[in-house]
């Protein structure tokens, strides 16, 4: 094989295979009850992934807050999203709090980072999540973090911002001052990012329908529901077990049926104590096959709790399983949450949108074009597309491993832009046509 016709496969390769979600869906928004994608116009998204645990320092979750657990749970799990925990509580001395965020602020932020950045360069989606079950007891603290979030990761097509994990009737948890709390902490957000923002809601993220009527002003929101299959089967109250409340789907539907985005960004197959002590061994398939035919008749979003070596049933991974050295492919070294999870990803991967996208008609035209592309001396990149375009052009240029380096839009028919690499051959996308860029 010539060298042209080499780099011709190489680019082709790089582009097809390596390039994930993010790249085919664009920023993630509601549009009423529904998710959609800034570049796939009102068709309904809907993806699913995995959780981290906790972020706090010294727990065994700590320790997968890095770019070797990230890529393995995109490239080997096949994740389209992951979440990333901030550790929370609204006081020091909470001892079952101990390495939160109160505690141990510069070794949770560098972690959650790491972890961020890594889901960034995986071209998945991430959502930083405020971990906490009290939140709204010390609003400024959540005011702090994401002011840090949103002015670093705002801009990011890939982030999701959560600012409220699991409100608790315990600690006065209710809707209306799970509201004010967000009606607080949104408009920080909104200084730097339009991205969207999920919200928790009563009782350990269930009461959908107290959000029915007094919803958030806000357009681009999504409301949290959380489950464990075990002993919160599909058609069980979302309150007390043979309770007269509506159930999880009762409420799901009428949520929905109001308009409002739902999302699952936490749920496990096994009981709602995580799968700890005599629930060890509670992992349920069937309910949990059950829920998630739901999720997906109904295109909701989930992340599957959670990526850890914990000694409890909803960990992912054996105790013995070593977070930067260990397989994670390895279905021996999973507990039966954890290969449940791994499988039904995998399934999934086969029939996701992105991965096998259907060709769009608008784009067959650049297939009679012939555009060129050359680097200077400096390291800029010159496009000469042959044509003006009647609308933006989207380029992307990779590296040889397929990383994604840059995103520009071209509404001319020339251009020129820096890829922020120096050396080395160059894979440029344009539209629907891939080649390479060789050094000057």
């Amino acid at each position: 094989m010539n060298l042209a016709k080499f780099l011709a496969c190489l680019a082709v390769f790089a582009c097809s295979s390596l390039a994930g979600p993010v790249s085919y869906y664009g920023e993630l928004k509601a549009n009423g009850n529904k998710l959609i994608g800034s570049k796939t116009g009102n068709n309904a998204v809907q993806v699913r992934g995995v959780s981290l645990g906790w972020s706090n320092s010294g727990w065994e979750s700590a320790a997968f807050f890095n770019s070797t657990a990230v890529s393995a749970m995109a490239n080997d799990w096949k994740a389209e999203i992951i979440r990333v925990p901030m550790g929370y509580a609204a006081t020091n001395a909470e001892n079952e709090w101990n390495g939160s965020y109160l505690q141990d602020k510069a070794n949770n932020m560098n972690r959650v980072k790491a972890a961020i950045n890594a889901a960034i360069d995986n071209d998945i989606y991430v959502i930083i999540d405020w971990h906490a079950h009290n939140a709204h007891a010390r609003p400024s603290d959540a005011v702090e973090f994401f002011t840090a979030m949103a002015q670093e990761y705002g801009n990011y097509d890939h982030v999701i911002f959560e600012i409220y994990n699991e409100p608790m009737d315990a600690y006065d948890g209710t809707w209306e001052n799970i509201k004010a709390y967000a009606e607080e902490i949104i408009p920080v957000i909104r200084q730097y990012s339009d991205n969207l923002i999920l919200v928790g809601t009563r009782h350990w993220s269930r009461r959908l329908d107290e959000v029915i009527g007094n919803e958030l002003a806000d357009g681009n929101v999504g409301y949290v529901l959380h489950f464990y299959a075990e002993n919160h089967y599909l058609n069980r109250s979302v309150y007390l077990e043979g309770a007269p409340d509506p159930s999880f789907k009762e409420v799901i539907t009428m949520a929905m049926d109001a308009g409002l985005l739902v999302f699952i960004s936490e749920y496990g197959t096994t009981n709602s104590n995580g799968g700890q002590g005599d629930k060890y061994n509670s992992h349920h398939a069937a309910n949990t096959n059950e829920w998630l035919d739901f999720l997906n008749e109904k295109n909701i979003s989930s992340c599957a709790w959670h990526v850890n070596n914990k000694g409890e049933g909803s960990a992912f991974f054996e105790t013995s399983f070593q977070p930067l050295s260990g397989n994670y492919s390895d279905r021996n070294s999973m507990k039966a949450s954890g290969k449940y999870i791994y499988d039904m990803l995998i399934a999934y991967s086969e029939t996701a949108a992105w991965r096998n996208p259907t060709p769009i008609a608008t784009a067959k035209p650049s297939l009679r074009r012939s555009a060129k592309a050359w680097r200077t001396a400096g390291g800029m990149i010159n496009v000469d597309l042959g044509y003006t375009p009647t609308a933006p052009v989207t380029l992307q240029v990779f590296d040889l491993k397929g990383k994604l380096i840059a995103t520009e839009y071209m509404n001319a028919r020339f251009a020129s832009f820096g890829a922020n690499a120096s050396g080395g051959i160059l894979i440029l996308k344009i539209g629907v046509q891939a080649f390479s860029i060789l050094p000057p």
